[in-house]
């Protein structure tokens, strides 16, 4: 009985060993060694694939005024809406610090990126004002290139996005 414990133990260990190397722990999101597997499976097959890099504008000032520990319950609640707005599309991953990608099939709508940066839900339980996003959208179509090019490129849209809200006057998206 002794050694059945233990191999089921060690089994359980295992498996919650494996989750937490491709989960976030803050949200339970896929992280960014997941978002890679994935991404390598999508430029693997013959088809057309979308992907969308968000950045959360000011994130910084909400961890400066409110404090880390809220900072944290507003990655939660934006990750909470990310992934019901794209439940249907895609999954969504912590990419690393405020930063989100979401990876799905086909060609993703702009409709749903609007939803993201209305963020209508945000009122409820939100732990302070929601300060926007700035996104890059790259849509792949066969044949595809790496994974790492991938991400480079739709990275770049969404810094060339922030770049752009920056120049039309929003002087503290920095």
């Amino acid at each position: 009985y002794l050694v059945s414990y233990s191999i089921i133990m060690d089994s359980k260990k295992i498996r919650q060993l494996e989750y937490e190397a491709f989960h976030d722990a803050l949200k339970g999101l896929g992280n960014r060694a997941q978002l890679w597997n994935d991404l390598q499976e999508f430029c693997g097959a013959e088809s057309v694939f979308s992907v969308i890099f968000m950045d959360l504008d000011r994130f910084k000032q909400i961890n400066d005024q409110y404090g880390h520990m809220v900072g944290d319950q507003y990655l939660k609640h934006f990750a909470e809406i990310c992934t019901g707005i794209f439940q249907e599309y895609g999954k969504v991953y912590r990419f690393g610090g405020d930063e989100f990608v979401v990876l799905g099939a086909g060609a993703v709508s702009g409709q749903k990126l609007e939803q993201v940066k209305e963020c209508r839900e945000w009122e409820k339980g939100a732990p302070c004002p929601f300060n926007q996003v700035s996104a890059g959208i790259l849509i792949c179509r066969p044949p595809h290139g790496n994974a790492e090019e991938i991400l480079r490129n739709v990275d770049r849209a969404m810094y060339q996005n922030k770049i752009n809200k920056v120049a039309g006057g929003n002087e503290d998206e920095k």
